[in-house]
């Protein structure tokens, strides 16, 4: 299954990033491999926790960015290492969710509002518009977080990716839950009937006091 593309940049850890990272853990080499195993842990357990589907390849994201800002020259001071790599790892997070959330934009009636003739993302100034894409995906990433790390990872992979990309990581779930393509559409047909509807009741306004 490919990555999220705004995830990925084209740079490559090099000997020499590497080094200058392993250099940071530890001047010990033995000692500076057995800190990067526990970072590299402490990774996969964050994304994992926070319902990341892929958690070991958002680990790596993780630390290759930070191997890429010390490579450009970035000064992490003594003792806020582990620091640092949380503050990349929760960026990396936010940018995974965005991107779920561009996602499943993409879903012909997933925030289509049911009660009333407007659309409530197409209606408005740019200024406001632009405060309900925020609340849009706040209310997104609530509704993710209220059904099962399976279902979240049905609903994120049956829609990911183009055309030929979508068909074929279908093709792979189904094969991975052993199910037809048919029963795997209807799965993600009730998925997205339920993030449907808690998206629109997250997006209704709070009664008056």
């Amino acid at each position: 299954m490919d990555s999220l593309p705004s995830l990925k940049k084209k740079w490559v850890l090099t000997a020499e990033a590497l080094e200058k990272l392993l250099l940071l853990l530890d001047s010990d080499r033995e000692r500076a491999g057995k800190e990067y195993k526990i970072i590299h842990k402490k990774l996969i357990t964050f994304f994992a926790s926070n319902r990341c589907h892929s958690p070991e390849e958002y680990a790596d994201i993780t630390i290759n960015r930070v191997a890429r800002r010390l490579d450009e020259g970035i000064e992490i001071y003594e003792g806020k290492t582990q620091s640092y790599f949380l503050a990349v790892a929760n960026k990396v997070l936010y940018e995974y969710w965005s991107e779920v959330a561009k996602r499943l934009e993409s879903m012909s009636d997933l925030l289509t509002e049911k009660q009333g003739s407007e659309n409530p993302f197409e209606v408005g100034e740019c200024e406001s518009k632009r405060i309900r894409d925020d609340q849009q995906t706040d209310c997104l990433e609530q509704c993710m977080e209220k059904i099962s790390p399976q279902k979240r990872d049905i609903i994120v992979r049956y829609y990911e990716g183009e055309t030929s990309i979508k068909i074929r990581n279908r093709k792979i779930l189904a094969d991975e839950l052993r199910i037809s393509i048919g029963s795997l559409r209807i799965r993600a047909l009730r998925i997205r009937k339920k993030l449907e509807k808690c998206i629109v009741k997250c997006m209704q306004p709070l009664p008056e006091k």
